[in-house]
């Protein structure tokens, strides 16, 4: 499920600035001037201050979850890869129907009960009781009210 644990030794959090407020307008501090000028250098950062944010947009347009930002004794991202694919869902458990559910939002950005019961030929109150099952299991998350409801993937949102 996870991918690369990148160590990032050249920044650091400035004094006094939690994990949180990295999200939020903030000043930075260099750790290692050298490795912040290499890294610069071969365009990996454009300027101090700016990574977060560009990560986090970055995965988004690739459909990967958000990386996960740490510090200790210096600072690491955690890239995580998509794991909404055939593979993983069925080592999860996930029944070849709630697989097809899955992947049918993957590829247009939501399902309905409506296209559900349309790919699985199941009832209404099935496909209902599948979908339930899969946000149960923190897969997909209903949106709308009523005739509107449709479901999407939990880290798409």
């Amino acid at each position: 499920m996870y991918g690369r644990v990148l160590p990032v030794p050249a920044w650091r959090c400035t004094r006094g600035i939690t994990l949180p407020e990295l999200f939020t307008s903030h000043a930075s501090a260099l750790w290692n001037k050298g490795i912040a000028q290499v890294l610069y250098d071969i365009g990996w950062i454009e300027r101090w201050g700016g990574g977060i944010q560009k990560m986090c947009r970055a995965s988004a347009e690739a459909g990967i979850p958000e990386p996960v930002f740490q510090e200790d004794r210096g600072f690491s991202v955690l890239f995580r890869k998509d794991v909404f694919n055939r593979d993983y869902l069925v080592r999860a458990g996930l029944s070849e129907r709630l697989v097809s559910a899955v992947l049918y939002a993957k590829e247009n950005g939501k399902i309905t009960n409506a296209d559900y019961q349309r790919i699985t030929g199941l009832s209404a109150a099935t496909a209902r009781r599948d979908l339930k099952n899969l946000i149960d299991k923190n897969i997909l998350e209903m949106k709308g009210l009523r005739k509107g409801i449709y479901y999407v993937l939990k880290h798409r949102q």
